[in-house]
């Protein structure tokens, strides 16, 4: 799972080398800012659904389905730095988004479905901190 945390944080990694790759704008951090903010736009709510459709269609399913919305934004998000188009980069984002909040809670009813008793807190820590691990690296 650190695909997710290190691709959430790839822009602030790439502030400056985006700042000079990208063509010269007075608007670049207001661009740049957005890339968080239309990520974020679908997991105000998104997440209760995918809670919803994790306990209807199961959690190994809904990982991959998860899964497959953060690979193709992200692959989105690399065809539109090489196109130096922040619209492909926001629709990256954006489809990334759907599947990343979702993602993690499918990640949660895995190891709460696989670990039993005490040991699930212990795993689900395990868990964030490993993918937690994927920011700093990324910095």
């Amino acid at each position: 799972f650190n695909h997710f945390q290190i691709s959430y944080d790839i822009p602030s990694a790439l502030h400056q080398q985006l700042q000079d790759y990208m063509p010269q704008s007075p608007h670049f951090e207001t661009q740049f800012n957005l890339l968080y903010t239309v990520y974020s736009i679908p997991n105000v709510i998104l997440p209760l659904f995918g809670g919803n459709i994790v306990d209807r269609c199961g959690a190994p399913a809904c990982l991959a389905l998860f899964a497959f919305f953060t690979v193709l934004g992200s692959s989105f998000l690399s065809v539109g730095v090489a196109a130096k188009s922040w619209y492909i980069m926001y629709i990256g984002r954006f489809v990334f988004g759907l599947g990343g909040e979702s993602l993690c809670v499918a990640q949660s009813t895995i190891l709460s479905e696989w670990f039993e008793g005490k040991e699930v807190a212990f795993a689900m820590g395990v868990g964030l901190a490993v993918s937690r691990s994927g920011s700093i690296l990324n910095n």
